[in-house]
């Protein structure tokens, strides 16, 4: 028995001996230690989760910084000060899962939340919610499109497609960079902004399409609408009337509608865009007399360049132009300045100043173009005909009063090519026609908080080349680098033989 408690008592005081050892005690510490930090990862890891989903936290590596706002967005939304919603109309994976370009856009459209907590984003999947298109009977939504908006009222609905610029050249359907944070910026702005910059598209007599350049001035919140002036008067509230190539003549009292407009009861600040095209009639009376009051004539032909470094892919009418002065382009956002006018007529500045009215070439060719007839062929001299010094491809004349010492301005623009304002041209990242054009129109209207965003390319970055470019570059590593190659080798082919 005695052997027994003996027994007992040696357990016991063994069990107190290893709850006091070194070892115990070490141990304990570990198991503790390493349980408080689970919970701190944990911890760290919801707290990190939240801070990214609320703020923009992630490095964007892009060479465009394709992933973030620019300082012009970022400076625009941190100062709203208005309940902005924006519903997408999908699930966040469905939109994800559709590629690079559509992941870009979801991380776009969050960073606009993540700088104004007045910005909310919502997934909201139509095909199981389908009740929602009901609360804006007034728009036509689908699957996939963003509703931005401020209030009941005021709503803009941004189709996915829009978020892109597309190739469609080869057939099929490529995108080539996208537009998303223009896109968006612009949807905010359009619904929160007090300010409306209106343009009237001119319709009824035959006038070429331009659906690209209205959704080019949409993207960059102007309200676009088109106008026949043959049933209508322009509104007084309208900033800019455009024209593009009609093939038809206006009447004398459309065309004394739109000098009431210019006018505008004696304080201008009004603002007429006019387009023309080779496929034209050569003359059109009226519109000419219209614009021969303000001094600017538009003549026949087709320009043409005779130096290849002033043209792209060979195209003789594909061509550069020159800057006649710099006010619209000095600050460019994007590293290319080539302003492209394919396919011009030629103009020309009858008067420098008369009619209270001065012109000023704006874009022009280069002494080594030349005008071509438009139906000219392929035994047509060109170099025979070059010019020999420049002339003008858009012209801008201007009307100025005073109200005080407040100077107001009415202007007239003239370009001599269509594609100047094509999509194609307008949405490319190797030229600069789209960011010209609305510096030239911001600064026209008088626009204020002027948001300006280039597209963005998430593969390698497009090359501005010209076509002098293009040969030097081909002759360099199709015929002199091989060259070099091959006589470094038949040299060390000798000095080896000879050894």
């Amino acid at each position: 028995m005695k052997q027994k408690k003996e027994v007992q008592n040696g357990k016991k005081a063994g069990k107190k001996s290893l709850l006091k050892s070194r070892k115990f005690k070490y141990g304990g510490f570990v198991t503790l230690f390493t349980v408080i930090f689970l919970v701190a990862v944990v911890i760290l890891n919801v707290i990190a989760t939240a801070l990214v989903d609320r703020y923009p936290l992630t490095l964007d590596l892009t060479s465009t910084d394709a992933y973030e706002l620019s300082a012009d967005s970022s400076g625009y939304v941190q100062g709203l000060d208005k309940k902005i919603q924006i519903d997408v109309l999908t699930d966040k994976q469905s939109l994800r899962s559709a590629g690079s370009y559509f992941v870009q856009v979801d991380e776009i459209i969050n960073q606009y939340a993540k700088l104004n907590s007045n910005i909310t984003v919502n997934y909201i999947d139509i095909v199981k919610n389908p009740a929602y298109a009901s609360n804006y009977p007034n728009q036509d939504v689908s699957e996939y499109d963003i509703v931005v908006s401020c209030g009941q009222d005021r709503v803009k609905v941004v189709s996915i497609a829009d978020m892109f610029n597309m190739d469609t050249s080869s057939g099929s359907i490529a995108i080539t960079s996208s537009k998303a944070e223009k896109v968006m910026t612009s949807a905010i702005m359009s619904v929160a902004s007090d300010e409306n910059y209106k343009v009237a598209i001119m319709t009824g007599h035959e006038e070429l399409s331009s659906s690209g350049f209205q959704s080019f001035l949409s993207e960059n919140v102007y309200d676009v609408s088109t106008l026949n002036l043959a049933t209508d008067e322009i509104p007084e509230d309208t900033n800019l009337v455009v024209i593009v190539a009609p093939m038809r003549d206006y009447s004398e009292d459309e065309l004394k509608k739109i000098d009431r407009f210019l006018d505008n009861n004696g304080k201008f600040g009004k603002n007429v865009m006019y387009v023309a095209d080779t496929s034209q009639p050569e003359s059109l009376p009226n519109l000419d007399a219209f614009l021969a009051e303000w001094g600017i004539k538009v003549n026949p032909g087709a320009v043409y360049e005779t130096d290849s470094s002033k043209v792209f892919n060979y195209q003789r009418y594909f061509v550069i132009t020159d800057y006649a002065e710099d006010t619209y382009s000095a600050d460019f956002k994007s590293a290319n300045r080539l302003v492209a006018l394919p396919s011009s007529r030629p103009l020309e500045v009858l008067f420098e100043t008369g009619n209270s009215r001065r012109t000023t070439t704006l874009l022009q060719f280069s002494a080594t173009a030349g005008v071509a007839p438009a139906d000219a062929g392929v035994d047509f001299d060109f170099d025979g005909n070059v010019t020999g010094s420049p002339f003008p491809g858009v012209v801008l004349s201007t009307q100025t009063t005073y109200d005080g010492t407040t100077q107001q301005n009415s202007n007239v623009i003239v370009a001599g090519s269509t594609s100047f304002i094509s999509s194609d041209l307008i949405s490319s990242t190797s030229i600069a026609n789209g960011e010209y054009l609305i510096n030239l129109l911001n600064t026209l209207t008088e626009r204020k908080n002027v948001v300006d965003i280039v597209s963005k390319e998430l593969g390698g970055t497009a090359l501005s080349m010209t076509q002098n470019q293009t040969t030097t570059l081909a002759v360099t590593f199709i015929a002199i680098v091989p060259l070099i190659v091959l006589i470094c080798g038949v040299v060390i082919w000798l000095r080896r033989r000879n050894r």
